[in-house]
């Protein structure tokens, strides 16, 4: 169950991110500067999710509150199947 959980907070963060990168392009005036990417996994990841939302912050508690509404979904379900 868990399991199933971890997968839907995946594919809607996916969908989320999607939808919000492609809505900054489209509301975004002027060109992109170009990526710089390095080999820290880390520090690539910050700079992409700074591109979509401003700030790896805001990303990482977007998808923070994602997966927690899905394991409580499936923790809630799993308490009211069990009962």
């Amino acid at each position: 169950m868990m399991l199933r959980a971890f997968t839907a907070g995946t594919v809607i963060t996916i969908v989320v991110t999607a939808l919000w990168a492609w809505s900054t392009a489209v509301t975004s005036a002027g060109p992109v500067p170009p990526l710089h990417l390095t080999r820290s996994p880390v520090a690539d990841y910050g700079q992409l999710a700074g591109t979509v939302t401003g700030s790896i912050r805001v990303m990482f508690a977007v998808d923070a509150l994602i997966y927690a509404v899905c394991f409580t979904i499936a923790g809630l379900r799993r308490a009211r199947r069990d009962a």
